[in-house]
């Protein structure tokens, strides 16, 4: 009994190092975003992303009282955003770069080499599924049983409407800066 509570303790104490590992990880990547599209110094862009930050954190806390507010982001940026970015991202790869010519890249250096089936699969299944798999989503979440942070939207409660405003005033300062910046990197393959 006494072996328990130490191991637990410690499990949770290095989950805790994990999250906060973790956070701080994904933080840096807004971090260099907002350095490197608005040209900011590190401390300014801190202070930028700690804004949002603290923003977000203040709506979660402010309307926590039945988790309306943590539901819709979980809902929204957790599930839905997640997998349109992947879906994005694949038809990105596939098409707009290329499936040759990104695999070309990625065997540059390797010493594995990627199957050509792999073409097919990523260029032609996985799109097609990942559309199907939304598609059933959207008519289960959506269309057919309205998930709660959609039906509370649909009411128009605080819990759910400010933190959509929220997010989409995160969207559209993202938006503007990688618009104002007039430094859009466009790949051109290794040089």
């Amino acid at each position: 009994m006494g072996s328990s509570v130490v191991f637990g303790s410690l499990f949770f104490l290095l989950l805790t190092v994990a999250a906060v590992t973790s956070s701080i990880s994904m933080m840096q990547v807004g971090l260099s975003f907002i350095e490197e599209f608005m040209g900011l110094k590190r401390k300014m862009a801190v202070v930028v992303q700690g804004f949002f930050t603290a923003t977000g954190t203040f709506i979660v806390a402010w309307y926590s009282g039945n988790l309306l507010a943590m539901d819709t982001y979980d809902f929204f940026l957790g599930t839905l955003c997640f997998f349109v970015s992947a879906m994005v991202m694949m038809i990105l790869f596939s098409w707009k770069l290329g499936v040759d010519r990104g695999l070309k890249d990625l065997e540059d250096s390797s010493v594995i080499r990627i199957p050509r089936i792999y073409r097919f699969i990523m260029k032609f299944v996985t799109p097609t599924l990942l559309l199907a798999i939304f598609l059933a989503w959207l008519a289960q979440n959506i269309w057919v049983k309205q998930a709660a942070p959609i039906e509370a939207l649909g009411r128009g409660e605080h819990g759910a409407v400010i933190p959509m405003g929220f997010l989409a005033a995160y969207a559209l300062f993202l938006l503007f800066i990688t618009m104002a910046s007039g430094r859009h990197k466009v790949y051109h393959g290794p040089r």
